[in-house]
C-alpha cells in the first residue's frame, strides 16, 4: 500500500507541476531521549514560501517497519489544524518544525527518515532537481547499556549565501547535550528511496574543492565559480566511550543544506578572536571578539554554541550591529556541571550589510575546555 500511495502522490505532483512549484530547500532530523525505548523526534525542513505546496504534516519512517504522521508545531494562523504555518525567515525561506514521539520495539540501530516531494527547481548540482524528492535521515542506537542519549542539535540555519570567487564558510553549530564526541563528514545528497545523488560534488557543477573539518565542522568551499543554488550534505557522527575504553558509534545526523551563490564585488568580514581556551569551573573566562570588514560595510556580529545552551550560560551581545570594526566581550563562568571531557565550541558569525546584496559572512570557531577545580589547601 505504501508503494501505491507513493506512486499516486508522485503522479499527482507531476501532473500539477505547472500550478505548484516544488519547495524543499534543506533540513535535518534530531531526537531527544524520553525514557526506556521512547524518543521525541524533531524534523526541521526549510522550504520556499512562494511555492503553493505546503506541508501541515510530514510522514516519518521509524526504521522498524512502522511510520507516523507528525504535525507541524511552529508558527500560527494557517489552514493547518492546529494552526501552525511555520516561520518565515525572509529571502523566500520558510522554517518548518514537525515533532512527535516514538517507542522502538527493542534495542538496536534504527534509521529514521523523511522523504517529501520535491526539491525546489533550479538546484545547479542536482539533475532536474524539481522532480527529485527531498530525503534526510538520522541513525539512532537504542541501547540501555550506554545510558540516555540525545542527538546533537544544530544551532545555525542550513541556508547561506556566498559570492563567486570568494571563499565560502559554513558551520552548522552542532552541540551535543550529553558531551559525546562528534565528527563531521561530507556525503552526497539523497533522493527517491534514499538513493545517493552522485552529482552532488561533480566537478562539472562544482568546480572547486569543498571539504569539511572533521573536528570543528567548518565546511569550506574554496572558491565557488558559478552563480546559482547548490545543495550539499554532511553527516555528524556521535561517539561514546564504552566500558572497554573504546569509542562506539551511537548515532548520526545528516543535514542537507543549500547555498545561494551570487555575483558581487563584496568581500567577507574577518574575525579576530583568541583560541583555544581552558577554564576552571567556577572561574570566569573573558575575551574580546573583533570583526572587521575590508569594504567598511556595517557588520552584524553574533554567536552560537554550547556555552549558550547550558546554565549558567555565556554572555555576549547577540547580535551586535555597527560600523566596522565591531568589538564585543565574551564572558562565561561555567559551573562544575559543565565539566566534561569533550570541549565546548563557540561559533562567531560576522555578516556584512552592503548597499548591494548579497551579504557575506566570516566565521570563527573557538574551542573552550572546562576542567574541574584543583584541590584547595591540601594538608596531610
Amino acid at each position: 500500500m505504501n508503494l501505491y500511495r507513493y506512486i499516486f502522490a508522485l503522479l499527482l505532483a507531476l501532473t500539477s507541476f505547472g500550478l505548484q512549484a516544488t519547495h524543499n530547500r534543506a533540513g535535518e532530523i534530531t531526537y531527544k531521549y524520553i525514557g526506556g525505548y521512547t524518543y521525541e523526534v524533531t524534523v526541521i525542513t526549510y522550504t520556499k514560501v512562494t511555492s503553493q505546496i505546503d506541508r501541515c504534516e510530514l510522514s516519518v519512517e521509524w526504521g522498524d517497519n512502522t511510520s507516523s504522521v507528525l504535525p507541524r508545531i511552529n508558527g500560527s494562523v494557517s489552514n493547518c489544524a492546529p494552526a501552525h504555518d511555520g516561520e518565515v525567515l525572509g529571502n523566500d525561506i520558510r522554517r518548518n518544525v514537525y515533532q512527535g514521539t516514538h517507542t522502538f520495539p527493542s534495542p538496536g540501530y534504527f534509521t529514521i527518515s523523511v522523504e517529501d516531494l520535491n526539491r525546489n527547481s533550479g538546484v545547479a548540482n542536482i539533475n532536474n532537481s524539481v522532480q527529485v524528492p527531498f530525503y534526510v535521515s538520522t541513525t539512532l542506537l537504542v541501547n540501555p547499556a550506554i545510558g540516555p542519549n540525545n542527538s546533537p542539535i544544530l544551532l545555525n540555519y542550513p541556508i547561506d549565501e556566498g559570492c563567486i570567487d570568494r571563499m565560502f564558510v559554513h558551520n552548522a553549530g552542532a552541540f551535543d547535550p550529553d558531551g559525546d564526541s562528534l565528527s563531521f563528514e561530507l556525503v552526497n545528497c539523497r533522493g527517491l528511496n534514499g538513493r545517493e545523488l552522485t552529482e552532488t560534488y561533480d566537478p562539472n557543477y562544482v568546480q572547486d574543492s569543498i571539504y569539511i573539518d572533521e573536528y570543528t565542522g567548518d565546511l569550506i568551499w574554496d572558491q565557488p565559480r558559478n552563480i546559482g543554488e547548490f545543495n550539499f550534505a554532511f553527516v555528524i557522527k556521535e561517539y561514546r566511550k564504552g566500558l572497554n575504553g573504546n569509542y562506539q558509534l551511537i548515532g548520526s545526523v545528516t543535514r542537507d543544506m543549500q547555498v545561494n551563490i551570487g555575483q558581487c564585488n563584496n568581500r567577507p568580514p574577518t574575525i579576530q578572536v583568541p583560541t583555544p581556551h581552558c577554564v576552571e569551573a567556577g572561574s570566569t573566562l573573558n575575551f574580546n571578539v573583533i570583526a572587521t570588514d575590508p569594504d567598511n560595510n556595517t557588520i552584524s556580529l553574533s554567536a552560537t554554541g554550547g556555552p549558550f545552551e547550558v546554565t549558567p550560560s555565556a554572555s555576549f551581545p547577540n547580535p551586535s550591529t555597527g560600523p566596522s570594526p565591531v568589538s564585543e566581550p565574551f564572558s562565561w563562568t561555567p559551573s562544575c556541571d559543565q565539566v566534561r571531557f569533550q570541549p565546548y565550541f563557540v561559533y562567531f558569525r560576522a555578516e556584512d550589510i552592503p548597499s548591494n546584496p548579497p551579504s557575506l559572512v566570516g566565521l570563527a570557531t573557538v574551542e573552550i575546555r572546562v576542567v574541574a577545580p584543583s584541590p584547595k589547601n591540601p594538608s596531610a
